[in-house]
């Protein structure tokens, strides 16, 4: 009797699910709202690579060799990344195309390499191309004491001291993105005072008095 009463009533509905009086068989149902995606988790290396990429940071590659250098310069290229070179012992070698991907060097000050290319070849190479250039210590044991006298002996060698100074000053503050706080003598500026007697900064027989900020 039970599946008779169902059959009769399933035959009384129509194609569109309504029984006889026209009424719905099923309720309206609202949409449900899409769930929002999760934020990603923060992750340093992957966070540090996009904004390398995005331009938000810049990249500091250490390397010595041609084929080093020639490989940082593709992966800049191709990524169109802010890069700058660390130690770049064989940069004046590639030089033209350091200075046509507007790539900087930090050139060490440290020994090492042919004897034939002293730092003053390579720095009137790099120079010589266009190429802008900034001096450091190169993480030597005491070589920062050095920084001074080897500029000293670039403008022995005949290097422009303007060029050898701001390599040791405006260069060096605007990679590291300090330009508007130190690296120059300015108001609002901050840094050690170094007042030299002589003919220049490079005039290692000259005596200096010094003043350090508190």
């Amino acid at each position: 009797k039970g599946k008779e009463e169902g059959k009769e009533a399933g035959a009384a509905k129509d194609e569109n699910g309504k029984d006889e009086n026209g009424k719905d068989e099923k309720k309206a149902e609202m949409p449900k709202r899409p769930k929002r995606p999760k934020a990603p988790s923060p992750r340093t290396a992957r966070d540090q690579v996009l904004g390398a990429i995005d331009g938000d940071s810049q990249v500091r590659v250490h390397a010595h060799s041609v084929a080093d250098l020639r490989a940082a310069v593709e992966v800049a290229l191709e990524h169109h990344l802010d890069l700058v070179v660390v130690g770049g012992l064989e940069a004046d070698l590639i030089a033209e195309t350091l200075a046509d991907a507007e790539i900087p060097v930090i050139l060490s000050i440290a020994g090492g390499g042919d004897e034939d290319r002293s730092l003053s070849q390579r720095w009137a190479r790099l120079q010589d191309a266009g190429v802008e250039v900034a001096l450091s210590s190169g993480g030597a044991r005491g070589g920062h004491a050095l920084l001074l006298l080897r500029a000293g002996e670039l403008v022995a060698a005949g290097a422009d001291s303007d060029e050898v100074w701001a390599a040791l000053t405006t260069i060096p503050a605007r990679l590291l993105g300090l330009s508007g706080k130190v690296g120059r003598l300015v108001s609002g500026a901050t840094g050690s005072v170094v007042l030299f007697e002589g003919s220049s900064p490079f005039d290692a027989s000259a005596s200096f008095r010094s003043h350090i900020p508190k």
